[in-house]
């Protein structure tokens, strides 16, 4: 088959998926089964500004800016639930008896934890070079398996200890936006230059996370979440302040992400 065709076929699977959606992605986002009046109304609100897709082009993620307040917040008093912060410890006693593989720690003379080296439970390695900003550890996370550490410009690091995975593949368990099922999981991390990272994972069967891929693109120009809620576990909102020219002080914006597996 001429390869100038499958490349058609491909580019138009892929758009397909964000521009059209199934009887059960439908459903997925109209869990309150609004009339399709209103719901069609309500769409007039919303103007779609991104489309991204995980690296198996199986999901894909498409960003919707909400053109007024009004909906984001009567929709915010309506989903918002409280997500409790998952456990962490800091003590490095109760570092080294909850820790599941192999690591290598010291306080130092500021009672700052450093972590100079580790062995995952798969066997990967790393070793932090000394008298550099590497290897300050913040936090354990027991659940996840997961050191939290400071980099240099207070960027956040950290390592999956299962898997040796960084913090931009295994995620940031302390800025985590579970979705109501825990299905997905979003996640903030800050790179020590104003804005943060924002990736997106699945849970694999309940048990472990793997990556889908990041949820924004740099043509989006979202920088840092604020208030978010999930109406379910396909559909996510949130604004950001916004600190820009043309913009009151404290000032937000507001979007909707939605999260679609190509059937």
């Amino acid at each position: 088959m001429n390869k100038h065709f499958l490349f058609f076929i491909t580019f138009c699977w892929l758009y397909a998926s964000c521009t059209f959606t199934s009887k059960e992605s439908n459903n997925s986002t109209n869990p309150l089964n609004v009339p399709e009046a209103i719901q069609n109304s309500e769409m007039n609100h919303f103007s779609k500004i991104d489309c991204l897709y995980s690296p198996d082009s199986l999901y894909s993620f498409t960003l919707y800016k909400i053109k007024d307040s009004v909906l984001f917040n009567r929709l915010y008093d309506k989903f918002k639930t409280h997500e409790p912060a998952p456990f962490y410890v800091t003590d490095i006693d109760s570092i080294r008896t909850l820790v599941k593989g192999e690591i290598e720690l010291e306080k130092n003379e500021y009672e700052t934890i450093l972590v100079h080296s580790f062995k995952a439970l798969n066997g990967k390695e790393k070793v932090f070079l000394p008298y550099t900003e590497e290897g300050l550890l913040l936090a354990y996370y027991p659940e996840y398996n997961f050191l939290l550490m400071e980099g240099g410009h207070s960027s956040d690091e950290g390592y999956d200890l299962t898997t040796g995975e960084s913090i931009y593949e295994a995620g940031n368990p302390a800025t985590q936006m579970l979705s109501p099922q825990r299905l997905y999981r979003i996640s903030g991390i800050y790179g020590g230059q104003e804005c943060s990272t924002y990736i997106i994972q699945r849970a694999n069967q309940g048990e472990r996370l793997h990556k889908m891929g990041n949820i924004f693109s740099e043509t989006s120009n979202v920088c840092n979440i604020h208030r978010y809620f999930w109406e379910n576990d396909h559909v996510f909102y949130f604004s950001e302040k916004v600190y820009e020219v043309g913009y009151e002080e404290g000032k937000e914006k507001y979007y909707k992400l939605i999260i679609k597996k190509r059937e």
